[in-house]
Formats: structure tokens, C-alpha cells, sequence
């Protein structure tokens, strides 16, 4: 494969709501109404919600820093 491919592949993590739940230290119920309220970054596998692990760090320290 070509130089550094596969190193974005690596990055792209997903997470369930437990994980993102116990990243952020709050319920699952939280995460769940961030999502639908889209107040959160995450996409929809059929019903279950998955989030990619960048975006949700990225998203967390925007949140940290007031936005």
C-alpha cells in the first residue's frame, strides 16, 4: 500500500455509546439524547449509533474550551 494510507484507516475508530459514555464520564441516556438531538457527531449503523473517535475528541475538547 502507498505511503501513510494506511495510517488514516488506523484512526478511524468507531465507538459505541458505552464508549463515548465512559470517555466523557456521563450516562449512556446523555449520549443517546446528544444524538438524537445531533448535538453530538455520530452516524446511524440501521438503529445503532456509532461515533468515530476523532471527531468525538475533537468535539470534546471544543466543549471543554466553551465552544
Amino acid at each position: 500500500h502507498r505511503e501513510g494510507q494506511g495510517s488514516s484507516l488506523e484512526r478511524l475508530r468507531l465507538l459505541s455509546v458505552r464508549d463515548v459514555s465512559t470517555y466523557l464520564n456521563v450516562s449512556e441516556a446523555f449520549v443517546y439524547d446528544l444524538a438524537k438531538r445531533g448535538q453530538i457527531p455520530c452516524g446511524k449503523i440501521g438503529r445503532i449509533y456509532r461515533f468515530e473517535w476523532s471527531e468525538i475528541q475533537a468535539w470534546w475538547e471544543m466543549r471543554k474550551r466553551g465552544k
